[in-house]
């Protein structure tokens, strides 16, 4: 009698449920400007037929499937505005289920991802604040503030997400992350991307000062990756910002990319 897949050895199940579900990346959110299909950029499809066998292979298929895929945590992610004063996680039935699940990540922080309002209410706010006979420059100015820190709140909104899952790995594309007007590339790279990261770790820090089990488990740790530089110069300019905020963190920088392993020591 030839043998049930559920008899097979753990490490043999797990083997073909990987062979099977995890095709590569995941978009389960496409922002607005994306394709619509969350497996585009993936090698193939997952043969999700698989969770419907039974619990026993249901439930090894779903910490094979979410917990090898990477997903792509776009602003759409649970249909969250991460534009409210008070946005919270996300609310979808993928994240109530599944996050504990989920173990890599990967963002863009990208100026796209705004919704199409957001800078045009971004430029009424700033008219509204500034009195009438202020000068041209000023409003320039103003306005172009007002559009950078909607782009901040976009880019901790996805970092806010990671925080709530127990990630082991983040890749962070940051290359089309511009200001509005395209004048302050490097000043972005920090503003949106560098500063939240530091209160991530020092949060995470504060976590394992208080030896708080439950916001740091302690076999946890996590690598970050950010790529996407777009020259050398850039790279330079980046190095001097990091090292002067994150000397103390195990960092490498190759190529066009910044690796941090080992962000977060484990305890």
């Amino acid at each position: 009698m030839p043998p049930h897949f559920t008899t097979l050895p753990r490490e043999i199940r797990d083997t073909i449920l990987e062979l099977c579900l995890v095709v590569g990346t995941i978009t389960p959110y496409p922002a607005y400007h994306e394709c619509r299909d969350p497996f585009r950029n993936a090698a193939s499809r997952p043969d999700m037929s698989l969770f419907l066998v039974n619990k026993t292979v249901s439930a090894e298929a779903a910490e094979i499937f979410y917990g090898k895929s990477i997903w792509v945590m776009s602003s759409s992610w649970g249909g969250g505005n991460p534009l409210a004063r008070d946005a919270q996680v996300p609310t979808d039935k993928i994240w109530h289920i599944h996050r504990e699940r989920i173990r890599h990540v990967s963002l863009s922080f990208d100026l796209q991802d705004l919704p199409p309002g957001a800078l045009v209410i971004a430029a009424k706010t700033t008219y509204m604040m500034i009195p009438e006979d202020s000068s041209a420059c000023l409003r320039r100015r103003i306005t172009h503030d007002i559009r950078v820190s909607v782009l901040e709140n976009m880019c901790r909104w996805k970092i806010i997400i990671c925080q709530h899952i127990n990630v082991r790995s983040v890749t962070i594309n940051i290359e089309n992350l511009f200001c509005k007007d395209g004048c302050c590339r490097v000043n972005a790279i920090r503003s949106c991307c560098f500063d939240p990261l530091l209160y991530w770790a020092r949060r995470i820090e504060e976590a394992r000062t208080n030896e708080d089990s439950l916001a740091l488990p302690g076999d946890w740790h996590l690598e970050i990756t950010l790529v996407g530089f777009l020259s050398m110069a850039e790279m330079t300019a980046a190095r001097r910002i990091w090292e002067g905020q994150w000397g103390p963190l195990n960092h490498s920088m190759s190529g066009d990319q910044i690796c941090l392993k080992g962000f977060f020591l484990p305890r």
